[in-house]
């Protein structure tokens, strides 16, 4: 019996022929949604087209001003940090302007992943846009902001 191949079961065919038909089916789903909320297997736009290389860029920048401080200082958006990453936050940017108030959780996380830090008095949402020239980012960036808040004054 050795070296020899036995052919699979129906029931063995069954179960992969249907989960490729469901892979598929959610591929399709993300497409035509435009969504990624089912990543992977969400909407593959971003591959779609070229970017123009004389148009601008835009970052979701991250900020908080600490208690005791008067500036704000930047904050870096990553699970390890504020429990979020920029795509998932860069998703609900329309969310969090209509209700500011949804900035609270990062700073609460923030304050349990960095327990050693002074409390977080205010939290601003930026996005940093750059204007391209030939693909390089030409001038100073202009600030568009999204949300402010303060801190348990929700």
């Amino acid at each position: 019996m050795r070296g020899m191949t036995v052919p699979m079961n129906r029931i063995s065919v069954g179960w992969r022929v249907g989960a490729a038909a469901l892979a598929f089916g959610i591929l399709c789903g993300g497409q035509a949604l435009d969504t990624n909320d089912w990543f992977p297997l969400g909407s593959l736009s971003q591959y779609s087209a070229a970017r123009d290389l004389d148009a601008t860029v835009s970052r979701t920048v991250l900020e908080m001003r600490f208690e005791g401080e008067e500036e704000f200082r930047a904050v870096g958006i990553s699970h390890g940090n504020v429990g979020i990453v920029p795509g998932d936050l860069d998703s609900h940017l329309g969310e969090l302007r209509r209700d500011p108030s949804l900035l609270e959780p990062l700073a609460r996380n923030y304050a349990k992943l960095h327990p050693d830090s002074p409390p977080v008095e205010e939290v601003r949402l930026t996005r940093r846009v750059h204007q391209l020239e030939n693909g390089r980012a030409v001038g100073e960036p202009t600030f568009d902001e999204v949300a402010e808040l303060k801190v348990g004054a929700a």
